[in-house]
């Protein structure tokens, strides 16, 4: 910066006056900064440091003071000094004595009879340099001070505005909290109204049920004790619980950079300029992280021809914007373009209008620590043997030769008929405690502790034969005849809109918590299966909440976690084999994402048996269990990556022979043995096998003698129209008389289930239990596997060694393929149905 930046026009304002008093040790300076530093950052300056703003005032010095001082010109000093009238006259007298040789020539304002010193252009003396030097450096220095002030006061204010900011965003999130808290009854209202809450608008308005379960804290009123005598209705019961539980909205909780497909068949691209190949294609609702954004410009030519018949070609040029985007599928990073149209910030707008009311807000999946997770490998056992002595010391010497850890135990099974007495249970199903299994609970449970042996509570929840003669009018009926509607095996239904259902349920599944047990698992967890939804309109959900299928679903399980998680357990749920691999609910109600997002495990069944000809591109789904269990599993998995907190893949594998089939395959250890790997090889270590007949000597390679006895004793024979229906002989304690052991979930493939093309047979439960752990979230190693977080999972092995051992003799029919290239045979939906059919061109190899 130059002198003149210093010493320039202006006056006493924004200049130095220095003050030299002779005779004196003490030298006072003053500095006013307004005319030497830009005018924005003395602004900003003085308005941070008042006191370095001066008060322009016009004082006439010394003569002899001003020589020493390093005086200012006439100009530095008229100008601001005959703006002061007191100082007019003198001013006008001292020009008159000084002598002025030029423009360099220094007015010091002398009075006459103190005779001025006047500094000459060329006459100054070499201690006035030294001063006017001096003053130039301390001038400089005063700037860059200054300079570094203002940058810290800047810097300060960033912080501050910053400080501020992150005041305001946590106050808006308390308010949103306190609204959703203090207007939590409107918020639900549609629990028992049928009606969508009006509240802050958009995604954010839905409250959650599940809202505390991030939290850590338990929902006020999910008290352990038995709501009954409270004077309160089912549905007051449950909605105080779903409010005092629904702290969070809806909205899905996602990073900036996080999108999701709205759109089916997204193509994904190697290159934008290159639309002509085409890398993959995604169907609705794949969660994508965005990498970066451009435009694409294309340039086509048109040609034409002018009226006077000559060729004309026309260039076009057209742009669109695309997007860079990365996102897992298969178990591995893929990276790819796509065009910006095909993106969404909010989950919902993936799927239909009627699911607006879906909640994707993130639920903490605890590890309690009184309960800790454990990487189940399970068998279900019905109440009838839960109830026989002999037949649990059996089940429980199999735990100590095999791998098995964990039984699955009806507590109240698929007549509705209770493991053991509970009190209060009348007033839900007249005959739930007449047929009890079990007296003295607390001896059963702890038998099963002392084996190390995880015990899982089974709770069928919409088919309860008891349940409807105690309530005919929660029946889900025909709308001709008023009569129940009913699958093949003539067993009724109970709306699962009905809320006094979920209030039996889930005191039911308090009990079983406050007895011992680690999980609770809801079967039948669904409505009826009704011709992919073709029938719907023919039927009677008793839907007086006016909420779709999959939201009622979705609200029962948010309703069980919000009243169990303060017991410490956790809550899983069966779904259908396909469900996973098919981008709707089977108009059943179970949709992979709503269902994953609020359990702690999630089980699809996928017996190789229940699948039609055809599936995943297999002939004869039942002979080749690796590529079935495989293709159904890794789909469930890339689903998961959809939720920042999935439930863990947990799936119900067969352990049965399905006799009843045109062409079956005898399954045994090898077969047992071929799923168990196609699991493992995509990181799941989690599973649970189901046989009707609770014999499970097929898991054992070489089981004792009499265990081989007797399992050829109990061989499952199927009825020809419903094969789900008394599979096998009742292996336990006569259980009451309408109680199936085998899962009559819906009626086999074979024996033409209620469900036409449209409900995918194989995800029926025949006779078979549902299965399907949490994808790919945590295979088996530091937690137990099935836990929602995402950890690094085993690859798949391209050539999975689906066959048997070396020294097993696999039949040749039972041999899977050596590599099960899923990728080479598009899934063929097994049912049609509106969503399927809309759907089924999107499903992807």
């Amino acid at each position: 910066m130059s002198n003149g930046n210093y010493m320039g026009k202006g006056g006493y304002a924004g200049k130095i006056i220095l003050l030299v008093v002779s005779a004196a040790v003490f030298t006072a300076v003053t500095v006013d900064l307004s005319g030497i530093l830009p005018e924005g950052i003395y602004a900003k300056l003085t308005d941070k440091l008042p006191f370095l703003k001066m008060e322009k005032k016009a004082e006439v010095k010394p003569a002899v003071n001003v020589a020493k001082s390093g005086a200012k010109t006439e100009e530095e000093t008229t100008e601001p000094v005959a703006k002061n009238p007191k100082t007019a006259d003198l001013i006008k007298k001292t020009e008159e004595e000084i002598e002025r040789p030029g423009a360099e020539n220094i007015a010091s304002g002398a009075r006459k009879d103190r005779p001025a010193l006047a500094i000459m252009g060329g006459g100054i003396n070499a201690e006035a340099e030294k001063i006017k030097a001096g003053i130039r450096e301390e001038l400089v220095s005063a700037e860059k001070t200054a300079e570094n002030a203002l940058d810290k006061i800047e810097k300060a204010e960033k912080v501050e505005k910053a400080e501020i900011a992150g005041k305001i965003e946590k106050i808006e999130k308390v308010e949103k909290v306190e609204k959703v808290e203090n207007g939590a009854v409107t918020i639900e209202t549609e629990i028992i109204e049928g009606r969508r809450p009006a509240a802050d608008g958009g995604a954010e308005s839905r409250a959650s049920a599940g809202g505390l379960a991030g939290e850590g804290q338990a929902a006020p009123g999910a008290e352990v004790a038995s709501t009954a005598g409270s004077g309160k209705t089912a549905e007051e019961n449950v909605l105080e619980s779903l409010t005092a539980a629904a702290s969070k909205a809806t909205v899905i909780a996602r990073a900036p950079d996080v999108y999701y497909t709205k759109n089916l068949n997204v193509k994904v691209y190697e290159n934008p300029e290159n639309v002509n190949k085409v890398a993959d294609t995604l169907a609705a609702g794949v969660r994508v992280i965005l990498l970066e954004q451009k435009e694409v410009v294309v340039e086509t030519e048109k040609r034409s021809t002018d009226k006077d018949g000559k060729l004309v070609t026309e260039k076009i040029k057209n742009s669109s914007n695309w997007e860079k985007i990365t996102y897992r599928k298969n178990n591995k990073e893929n990276t790819g373009w796509i065009r910006e149209k095909n993106l969404t910030e909010d989950l919902h707008d993936a799927y239909p209008e009627s699911w607006k009311d879906l909640d994707f807000y993130p639920v903490e999946k605890k590890n309690y620590p009184d309960n800790p997770r454990t990487a189940v490998k399970g068998i279900y056992v019905s109440s009838s043997s839960a109830g026989l002595e002999s037949r649990m010391e059996k089940l429980i010497a199999l735990t100590k030769r095999s791998d098995i850890n964990a039984f699955v135990i009806d507590v109240k099974d698929d007549s509705g008929h209770l493991l053991f007495k509970m009190d209060g249970m009348e007033k839900y199903s007249e005959s739930a405690n007449k047929f009890t299994q079990i007296r003295d609970m607390a001896a059963f449970m702890q038998k099963l502790k002392d084996n190390n042996i995880y015990a899982i509570a089974r709770i069928v929840s919409f088919r309860d034969p008891s349940y409807a003669k105690t309530n005919p009018d929660k029946v889900v009926v025909s709308k001709s005849s008023q009569k129940p509607y009913t699958n093949d095996d003539k067993l009724p239904w109970i709306s699962p809109h009905d809320r006094n259902m979920w209030e039996y349920n889930i005191r039911v599944a308090k009990e079983a918590a406050k007895a011992g047990f680690n999980e609770i698992q809801f079967d039948y967890v669904r409505f009826p299966a009704a011709d992919g939804g073709k029938l719907d309109n023919t039927i009677d959900y008793r839907n007086t909440q006016k909420e779709s299928k999959p939201v009622a679903i979705q609200k029962y399980l948010e309703y069980a976690r919000a009243e169990l998680e303060p017991l410490g357990i956790y809550i899983s749920a069966d779904v259908f084999g396909q469900i996973g691999s098919l981008p709707d609910d089977m108009q059943i109600g179970q949709f992979w994402e709503a269902v994953s997002n609020t359990a702690d495990y999630i089980s699809p069944m996928m017996y190789p048996s229940h699948y039609k000809k055809g599936v995943y591109g297999i002939n004869v789904p039942d002979k080749e269990p690796y590529n079935v269990i495989y293709r159904g599993t890794r789909d469930a998995i890339n689903r998961n990556e959809n939720l920042e907190s999935p439930a863990g893949i947990r799936p119900w594998l067969q352990a049965f022979t399905a006799k009843w089939l045109k062409e079956y395959l005898n399954y045994g250890y090898e077969e047992i043995e071929q799923q168990i790997m196609a699991l493992a090889d995509l990181g799941i270590q989690e599973y649970i096998l189901w046989n009707p007949s609770n014999v499970y000597t097929m898991v054992e390679k070489n089981p004792p003698a009499e265990e081989q006895s007797e399992a050829a004793k109990s061989e499952v024979k199927p009825a020809a129209s419903t094969p789900a229906a008394k599979p096998e002989a009742k292996p336990a304690a006569p259980a009451p008389a309408a109680k199936p052991e085998a899962k009559p979930e819906t009626p086999a493939p074979a024996a033409k289930p209620e469900a036409k093309p449209a409900t995918p047979a194989p995800e029926v439960k025949p006779e078979a239990k549902p299965a399907t752990p949490a994808p790919a979230t945590k295979p088996a190693t530091t937690a137990p596997a099935g836990q929602g977080t995402k950890i690094e999972i085993l690859p798949p092995k391209p050539a999975a060694k689906p066959a048997p051992k070396p020294e097993a003799k696999p039949k040749p029919a039972a041999q899977p393929k050596p590599a099960p290239k899923p990728e080479e045979k598009p899934i063929q939906p097994a049912g049609g149905g509106k969503l399927i059919d809309r759907y089924k061109k999107a499903l992807n190899p």
